[in-house]
């Protein structure tokens, strides 16, 4: 049996409306776009088969309606017998809000939670971790030479209420879910990402995505974070499922694994020597570089941009293509901004990955 797939995209190729995925093996996965916060869009899948249903990602509270609506339309375009009710689990791909915001509100309903064991640790310590997050937000923004008040906005930036939550199963690589689904330990985007394999498709939640990709965080960071990190694991899901089609936590799917990992490692090769070519012409700090490379921000537009260049000037730093200046430059940026230059004698465009 062949893999059918009818989801209805936009014309930017992003899901238009409930979608489905017939796998080689005959289960059908439910492709359901919805809005979780305001002009950011999750795709939340319902995997229907004969004996286990299982939801991947839960999205969040205010889009928990609009979950239910998917549902019932999908429902009555496919004739299947859907809800959140007859769900026999719900698997938390990874431990940011618009995947797992809405948990509270799918365990109410009777529903396991299911996570692995690293992001499980988050969501039973995040109330916990808010005044930790805004300590290291100050240090990276600090350290990366954002103005006072770009910084304050960072800093100050709300934080979603989020209940501890103590998951029902906790996942390690290699686990089996429902009716024999493997789960792959996929860090980097997050130090519990995982993706789920079902029959010949492959949900690759926020690890792999068809157009865009995910935003990176310095190995500095912590466990399970890191550049260096992540191209490991998306070389291992090529290694193990190349010839698959993807189906990402956002936009369409992924026609084929192996062509979209390879494109996504060429993309951060070309970050990097556009980054070590930018710091050769002139000593950078981290804010200079997210500022010509990106534009201007708002405060949260910011910390993505941040956390993506400083994943990538820490690892060049740490494979010697780029040094830091002991002295910021008088009168720019905060006191303890850190400036990089390029390493002499590092010629060439090819930086190792």
């Amino acid at each position: 049996m062949t893999t059918t797939i009818d989801v209805p995209l936009d014309e930017r190729g992003n899901p238009a409306g409930p979608g489905q995925v017939i796998t080689g093996g005959g289960t059908r996965i439910l492709l359901l776009p919805v809005e979780t916060f305001d002009g950011h869009w999750n795709n939340i899948y319902y995997v229907d088969h004969a004996d286990y249903r299982l939801l991947v990602d839960v999205g969040t509270s205010r889009s928990l309606p609009a979950l239910r609506e998917a549902l019932a339309e999908a429902s009555r375009r496919y004739g299947c017998d859907v809800s959140l009710e007859r769900l026999d689990a719900a698997l938390i791909t990874h431990a940011h809000a618009d995947h797992f915001g809405a948990a509270h509100d799918v365990r109410a309903l009777g529903v396991p939670l299911l996570a692995h064991e690293l992001d499980a640790r988050t969501l039973e310590s995040l109330p916990h971790r808010e005044g930790l997050y805004r300590r290291n937000l100050q240090q990276l923004g600090r350290r990366a030479g954002v103005s006072d008040e770009l910084l304050r906005g960072m800093v100050e930036a709300p934080f979603m209420p989020f209940a501890p939550l103590v998951v029902d199963r906790r996942l390690q690589d290699g686990d089996v879910i429902g009716p024999g689904w493997p789960v792959m330990h996929a860090p980097g985007h997050s130090p519990g990402q995982v993706v789920l394999i079902v029959d010949d498709v492959v949900l690759t939640a926020d690890h792999l995505l068809n157009r865009i990709t995910p935003v990176q965080a310095p190995a500095s960071r912590g466990r399970g974070f890191g550049l260096e990190t992540y191209v490991a694991a998306l070389r291992r899901l090529r290694d193990h499922h190349a010839d698959r089609m993807g189906l990402g936590g956002h936009e369409g799917p992924i026609e084929h694994i192996g062509d979209r990992v390879s494109q996504t490692i060429a993309h951060h090769a070309r970050r990097l020597s556009d980054i070590v070519h930018r710091c050769r012409e002139q000593e950078r700090t981290v804010a200079e570089l997210c500022e010509d490379m990106f534009g201007s921000f708002t405060s949260h537009g910011l910390i993505i941009a941040l956390s993506e260049v400083m994943a990538h000037v820490e690892y060049l730093y740490e494979i010697g293509w780029l040094d830091t200046v002991s002295e910021p430059m008088p009168g720019e940026g905060p006191e303890g901004a850190v400036r990089y230059r390029a390493r002499e004698g590092r010629q060439g465009s090819h930086i190792p990955i």
